[in-house]
């Protein structure tokens, strides 16, 4: 990775122990561990934080709210499910997602909300998946797809249409 997400988004994250969950099915109760997530949020937005996500929000509030800034999603189990930034609503710069277990699972690149750039996406083993590149929400080149025994099958793309395999 050229560049490290935890230093762009400046995420701390402290673990605070488990809490019961409200929700609870007939025979079992769901616990959540609680995590704080502190942003680094831009002049002008402030920290918003649920015990699903964290997030940089500016706006004067009641609706009239835009995402601006770092953004963390969480899973029940506490384990980061997503990191990545908001630019006036829009997903922007390098994202990753993470599996319940914490294993990284995707990595992409956005631009004004749109895929731009590299994306790949990792098995539940880790081993590559899908490698391919994105130009403003359209695939562009060659897109990798890997089988289970490392076997890659190669698809042309030219503007989001396979154009040769």
């Amino acid at each position: 990775m050229n560049r490290s997400i935890l230093s762009a988004l400046a995420v701390s994250l402290v673990s605070t122990g488990a809490l019961a969950a409200d929700v609870a099915a007939p025979s079992r109760s769901v616990v959540a561990k609680r995590v704080a997530v502190v942003l680094q949020c831009p002049a002008g937005a402030r920290q918003i934080t649920t015990p699903e996500e964290a997030y940089c929000s500016k706006g004067s509030g009641a609706g009239n709210e835009t995402l601006n800034g770092p953004f963390v999603e969480m899973h029940a189990n506490g384990v980061k499910a997503a990191e990545g930034n908001y630019v006036e609503g829009n997903r922007d710069g390098h994202w990753v997602y993470y599996d319940e277990s914490g294993k990284k699972r995707g990595e992409i690149d956005f631009k004004g909300d749109h895929f731009h750039g590299r994306r790949v996406v990792f098995a539940a083993d880790g081993k590559l998946q899908v490698e391919e590149q994105w130009v403003m929400g359209k695939r562009q080149g060659a897109s990798k797809s890997y089988d289970a025994d490392g076997k890659v099958t190669i698809t042309q793309f030219k503007d989001d249409l396979a154009v040769a395999q």
